[in-house]
C-alpha cells in the first residue's frame, strides 16, 4: 500500500467534521439526541471497521472523511444534552468529566493496541486495531439508544421516573432554559449576531500515554473552580499561559530533551480548558476550529518537518497569546452584560 501521510489522514477527517458539525447540531434539534446521535456513532463503527478492509491510501483517506462526517456530533451533541440537564454552575464538572473520557481511554487503549497489533494472526496488525475498534464503537452505539436521554422534555429512557424528569424540568425553569423548539432563519440570524459566539470561536479555535495523563488530571480541578467561583476566564487564562510558555520553549528547540518534552507534555493542558469554555458555548465554534485545522496543518505542521517544526510552534505561540486576549475580551464584556 502507498504511504499514507499523516497531514492528510488527519485533515480528510477533520474535514469531515468541519462540514457537518453545524448541520448535525441543527438536526438534533429537529430529531431526538438520544436516536441521532446512537444512528451517527453506528455509522461511525461500521466505517471504522471498513478501514481494515482499505487497499490503498486514497481510500483510507475517503473513509476518514467519512468517519469525520459520522463523529462531527459525538462532542457537540453530548454537550448539548449535558446543558439541558445541568445549570451554568454544575456544566463544566460534567463537561470536564465527559472531556477526560478521551485522554483516559488513550491511556489504555495504547496497551490494547499494541497487543493486538503483536498478537493477531491471519490479517494485518493495524487491520485488526480497525476491526477491533469498530466492533467496540457499535456496541456502544448500540447501548445508547437504550442509555442516551434527549432533554427533560422528551427523553424516553428506562432508568429515569416521572419524578426524575419533573425536577430537571423545575431546574431548568428555574435559571430560564426555554424547552428546545424547532430553529428558523431568524433565531440562526440572530445566534451569528451575539458577541459571545464570535469571541469565543476565537478563543476556542487558538487553543491548540504521558501528556494524556496530564491533560486527564489538568482537566477536573481548573472546572471545579471555575463552577465554585463562576470566574472560568481566570482559569482558562493561566491554563493558556502556560501552554503558551510551552510553545515558547519548543520554538526555541532547546538542546535538551527532558525540557523539550516537558514542554510538549505542557501543550496539552490546552485541552483542559475547553469544558470550562465549552459551559458557555459550543457548536458553532468546533465547527471552526475544524475548519482551520483541516487545512492549518498542512502548512503549519507539515509532516516532513516532524518533531521540531520550525514554523509550527512559533504561530502556535502567537495564537495562545490572542487566545490569552481574547479571553480576557470575552470575560469583561461577559461582566458587562450579567
Amino acid at each position: 500500500m502507498k504511504t499514507i501521510d499523516s497531514s492528510n489522514h488527519k485533515t480528510a477527517y477533520v474535514i469531515g467534521c468541519a462540514i457537518c458539525i453545524i448541520p448535525s447540531q441543527i438536526i438534533m434539534i429537529k430529531y431526538r439526541p438520544s436516536i441521532y446521535l446512537p444512528t451517527l456513532e453506528l455509522a461511525w463503527g461500521i466505517t471504522t471497521g471498513l478501514m481494515a478492509a482499505a487497499k490503498d491510501a486514497n481510500l483510507i483517506y475517503a473513509i476518514r472523511f467519512l468517519i469525520g462526517v459520522c463523529e462531527a456530533s459525538s462532542y457537540p451533541g453530548i454537550v448539548t444534552i449535558l446543558m439541558m440537564w445541568y445549570n451554568p454552575s454544575e456544566l463544566a464538572r460534567r463537561v470536564a468529566i465527559f472531556g477526560t473520557s478521551y485522554p483516559a481511554a488513550n491511556i489504555f487503549v495504547g496497551a490494547m493496541q499494541a497487543a493486538l497489533h503483536s498478537s493477531m494472526d491471519g490479517l494485518s496488525g493495524w487491520r485488526w486495531l480497525f476491526i477491533f475498534n469498530g466492533i467496540m464503537t457499535v456496541v456502544v452505539a448500540l447501548a445508547g439508544y437504550f442509555l442516551l436521554p434527549g432533554s427533560p422534555s422528551n427523553t424516553r429512557v428506562f432508568w429515569l421516573g416521572k419524578d426524575h424528569m419533573q425536577i430537571a424540568k423545575d431546574r431548568m425553569e428555574k435559571i430560564g432554559r426555554a424547552v428546545p423548539t424547532g430553529l428558523t432563519s431568524e433565531k440562526l440570524g440572530k445566534a451569528f449576531k451575539t458577541w459571545p459566539l464570535w469571541v469565543f470561536t476565537l478563543a476556542y479555535s487558538l487553543i491548540p500515554t504521558g501528556a494524556y495523563v496530564l491533560q486527564t488530571a489538568a482537566t477536573l480541578p481548573p472546572a471545579h473552580i471555575s463552577d465554585k467561583t463562576m470566574r472560568p476566564f481566570r482559569q482558562v487564562t493561566i491554563q493558556l499561559m502556560i501552554v503558551v510558555a510551552g510553545c515558547i520553549i519548543l520554538s526555541i528547540w532547546p538542546s535538551s530533551f527532558s525540557l523539550k518534552m516537558t514542554s510538549f507534555h505542557l501543550l496539552f493542558l490546552s485541552n483542559s480548558a475547553g469544558p470550562i469554555l465549552v459551559g458557555i458555548i459550543i457548536g458553532i465554534a468546533v465547527a471552526f476550529v475544524y475548519a482551520i485545522d483541516s487545512f492549518a496543518n498542512i502548512f503549519i505542521y507539515p509532516a516532513s518537518e516532524a518533531p521540531n517544526y520550525p514554523v509550527g510552534y512559533k504561530v502556535a505561540a502567537v495564537f495562545g497569546a490572542v487566545c490569552i486576549y481574547a479571553t480576557w475580551t470575552m470575560g469583561r464584556m461577559w461582566r458587562r452584560d450579567m
